[in-house]
């Protein structure tokens, strides 16, 4: 939904199970089908040649070959790792988010729709501040569409305040019982240890309940996937694309 504007989203229904597919560039096949017809049975029926999942068929389907994407591998970690950084690998975040508290009068804050503007201000800033490529420019876009949209999904967020002002914000939405997946994370790049601190306080005051908190994937970004990997992924969730061969 909140990609739409940047990769088109159309659904097809085939004896009443419903596919999703996106242009990316080209018409591709997007997750499983909902409804009675297995994957297997569904592909086939489809104008396509390509198609993006987060599991292989149970399956093999003739005509079509299924390959690990690492750039589209999610990252997972655990919850009570994230909320209390406990051991020596976790000693350098331990390490900025003191730094930031000690530097700054930091407050969190439950995302409500009275503070969507101060996000929007606040992705205005980071804007300014980083001179984003196209690709970033599109990610933005994409979390201006979800906090627009914000009341009308069961979305969940907080923010870090510092000196009054939202400087750090996070939203995330229930995956599974045990899962959360973050959407959006913005935060000041000139607030040294924010982000370690948004993480932090997420996981302790937003996600009690649950186990894991997915952040999604890093794109093949060398600066998103250092950012990631320094937070320790309990696992990762491979995805997989499929050709037409």
């Amino acid at each position: 939904m909140m990609w739409s504007e940047q990769r088109p989203t159309f659904v097809v229904q085939i004896q009443d199970t419903y596919q999703f597919l996106i242009e990316d560039p080209n018409l591709v096949a997007f997750g499983p089908p909902f409804g009675p017809l297995e994957f297997h049975e569904m592909l086939p029926k489809l104008p396509i040649t390509k198609v993006i999942r987060t599991s292989l068929p149970q399956t093999k389907i003739p005509g079509w070959s299924f390959v690990s994407s690492p750039n589209d591998a999610d990252y997972v970690y655990t919850v009570s790792d994230l909320a209390h950084y406990p051991g020596h690998k976790y000693h350098r975040k331990r390490q900025l988010m003191n730094g930031c508290l000690n530097r700054y009068e930091c407050v969190y804050e439950d995302l409500t729709t009275d503070i969507i503007q101060e996000c929007f201000d606040l992705q205005k800033r980071i804007i300014q501040l980083t001179s984003p490529d196209d690709s970033q420019l599109q990610e933005h876009k994409a979390a201006h569409y979800l906090l627009n949209h914000f009341s009308h999904f069961h979305f969940f967020g907080g923010v870090i305040r510092i000196h009054g002002q939202v400087e750090g914000l996070m939203i995330a939405s229930r995956l599974n019982d045990n899962t959360a997946v973050g959407h959006v994370e913005k935060t000041n790049p000139e607030i040294h240890g924010i982000s370690a601190l948004l993480h932090h306080w997420f996981a302790k005051k937003t996600l009690p309940g649950f186990e894991f908190f997915n952040v999604e994937q890093d794109l093949g970004s060398p600066g998103l996937r250092d950012c990631k990997q320094r937070f320790i992924p309990d696992h990762m969730v491979v995805k997989y694309t499929g050709l037409k061969v």
